[in-house]
């Protein structure tokens, strides 16, 4: 009796609770203003206010799709299972992303970070996507032409996005350059180089003892 393949309902129910717990991470970013009246109010909170409306669009598309990629089929495999956690991982790092990002203040390393989770997102999506389209037409779930291209389509678009957030990745220059490790002879960083190139003055010595007892002995005779 052949083993019957499990339905993709467990994995749908899986992912909407993953992808639910990333967006209530990302609200955990707001935080209370200290200073009172609605000027401080928004300079608190519009900043972390646009980049969750953006990490949250990006993920409700990815819900989005990833609901009319899974109600194509009928049974999940292995490749599928696999893809899918993938998926869900790659999308988990969003909001470490959008928290580096608002700590950060925006600079262009943050930036690159955060258009980097997003080509990691898309690149786990068209993984899954691949996944379940082999499976497809190893089952000939693709019969009709219209399906057909509606997928191609989707595909297109998701290499199209892709390349649209590689090239949105700055180069990640204008941080802050890391100190210089100093050699033991170089000097100290409150030191100037001529101070440190000057030689240091040399104190008079005392006259000897004997020198100073010649002297007198030499006045006691006269």
């Amino acid at each position: 009796m052949p083993k019957e393949q499990p339905s993709p309902g467990r994995l749908e129910a899986f992912s909407d609770g993953v992808i639910a717990v990333i967006i209530t991470i990302m609200v955990l970013d707001f935080k209370v203003p200290h200073d009172p009246g609605p000027a401080a109010f928004a300079r608190a909170i519009l900043p972390t206010l646009a980049v969750y409306f953006l990490s949250f669009t990006f993920t409700g598309i990815y819900w989005v799709n990833h609901h009319h990629l899974v109600h194509r089929i009928r049974h999940v495999n292995a490749p599928m299972l696999y893809g899918n956690l993938f998926f869900l991982f790659c999308l988990s790092l969003l909001p470490f992303a959008t928290s580096y990002a608002l700590e950060k203040h925006f600079d262009s390393f943050s930036v690159a970070v955060y258009a980097g989770a997003l080509l990691l997102s898309g690149i786990g999506f068209i993984a899954l996507s691949l996944a379940i389209g082999r499976h497809l037409h190893r089952t000939g779930g693709v019969e009709d032409p219209t399906d057909a291209a509606i997928q191609q389509a989707e595909r297109s678009k998701a290499f199209l996005s892709l390349a649209m957030y590689a090239l949105a990745m700055p180069s990640p220059t204008g941080t802050p350059s890391s100190p210089r490790l100093r050699s033991p002879s170089s000097p100290s960083s409150g030191s100037s180089p001529a101070s440190s190139s000057r030689q240091p003055t040399k104190t008079a010595r005392p006259t000897a003892p004997s020198d100073r007892y010649g002297i007198l002995s030499s006045r006691a005779s006269r």
